[in-house]
């Protein structure tokens, strides 16, 4: 009858297994370490800034063509013509005449293109 071999399987970059049987991390890599991390954590702020700015943009964007489709709504339904306002002057926005006004963000550059028969 064979008897199995006991015996440890080393892990380490040396041959020699560590006083305590373990090998641990060297100063060195937890420099490296650490400076990773903080290369993350220093960089990470400004794509969550981005995400702040980038989601208000993106609402008010939504706002703005839900306005114009409560607009045109509610021109189809009442069979007459409706007016929605753009203030580009104050950034802001109005879908209807009895409606409030709606803000936008400072930021957002707005460009009116229209044709030359319906500028006021």
């Amino acid at each position: 009858m064979r008897k199995a071999a006991r015996g440890k399987t080393l892990t380490s970059a040396s041959d020699t297994p560590a006083p305590g049987g373990n090998r641990g991390f060297s100063l060195i890599e937890l420099l490296v370490a650490l400076t990773l991390v903080l290369g993350v954590l220093a960089v990470a702020p400004a794509y969550f800034a981005k995400g702040v700015s980038g989601a208000g943009f993106k609402s008010s964007v939504r706002e703005l063509a839900a306005g114009l489709r409560q607009t045109r709504s509610d021109a189809v339904a009442r069979n007459r013509p409706r007016v929605f306002l753009v203030d580009v002057q104050r950034h802001a926005f109005n879908a209807g005449a009895d409606g409030p006004d709606r803000p936008l963000p400072e930021a957002l550059d707005l460009k009116l293109t229209t044709a030359e028969s319906e500028q006021v």
